[in-house]
């Protein structure tokens, strides 16, 4: 035994050594596993980490600390959960808020100045805001771009050489019903060469719980509706109404009025109306 005081401090057994008090030590080095007993734990001065258990609640706990302070804490009950001790988590990079997760279950992400959160969930909502963390939508997406454009981008990063590849928007109504589709379509399955990089932009509602394609704006800005091949003309941009294959089409200018005293026939049919009977 070593003794302070008529206190014995320190003492060897069969298994090591037995320290009554504090150790002060310029550091350690443990080579097995270690166990902390009491509520406390282990504490490093001017830290990096605290861990504990409560002995009440059986509730194990970590927390990571700067010399200014906590700056971030888990706390795991009885049933292995993870919560929080406090109202809130935050990360800290570089002295800046980068990550909080809030008590009601809120959770930011911030820019780099640490101030702002520009990608945030609002639990209470079941909304996502990026670039605001007041979303109004289930997902709110704003840019400040003063004098500049605001842009939204979906990319298929697949680069296989095929007319197969698409991006789609699809939205729907009702859970119940299928969805209308906005599609960006290649129109050349080679891709390899910037000259050929033709893309086609394709509109198809839903009948009958169906999508199907009606309407389509190809590269050179011709549109067909009720057609995937709108005629191109070197020297116009067309409007085609139907498949040259199918029964005559019609397209009508009207102002709820009978019809007009003249009309065009043909696979396109061109009606006029007017206020005449």
């Amino acid at each position: 035994y070593l003794y302070h005081n008529n206190s014995a401090k320190l003492a060897t057994t069969a298994t090591g050594i037995d320290v009554t008090g504090t150790v002060t030590a310029d550091g350690l080095t443990v080579d097995g596993d270690a166990s902390v007993a009491g509520t406390t734990g282990v504490t490093a001065d001017n830290g990096t980490i605290t861990t504990g258990k409560d002995s009440a609640s059986s509730r194990t706990h970590w927390s990571m600390n700067n010399p200014n302070g906590e700056v971030a804490k888990w706390d795991s009950n009885g049933t292995d959960l993870l919560h929080f001790i406090t109202d809130e988590y935050k990360v800290y990079t570089a002295g800046n808020k980068a990550f909080e997760i809030d008590g009601n279950g809120d959770i930011s992400f911030y820019e780099d100045t640490g101030t702002t959160a520009k990608f945030f969930w609002d639990a209470a909502a079941e909304s996502l805001g990026i670039g605001t963390s007041s979303p109004n939508s289930i997902v709110d997406i704003r840019e400040n771009a003063t004098g500049g454009q605001a842009r939204l981008r979906l990319f298929n990063t697949d680069q296989t050489n095929s007319t197969a590849q698409s991006a789609l928007l699809f939205m729907s109504p009702d859970l119940r019903a299928n969805g209308v589709e906005i599609e960006a379509v290649k129109e050349n399955a080679d891709f390899s060469a910037a000259a050929g990089r033709d893309i086609a932009i394709t509109f198809s509602p839903v009948l009958n719980n169906a999508a199907t394609e009606r309407m389509r704006i190809d590269s050179a800005g011709n549109v067909g509706i009720g057609t995937d091949s709108p005629r191109n003309d070197a020297n116009f941009k067309t409007l085609q109404i139907g498949d040259s294959s199918t029964a005559a089409s019609q397209l009508v200018l009207d102002d709820n009025d009978s019809s007009g005293p003249w009309r065009i026939i043909s696979n396109l049919s061109l009606i006029i109306n007017d206020d005449t009977d």
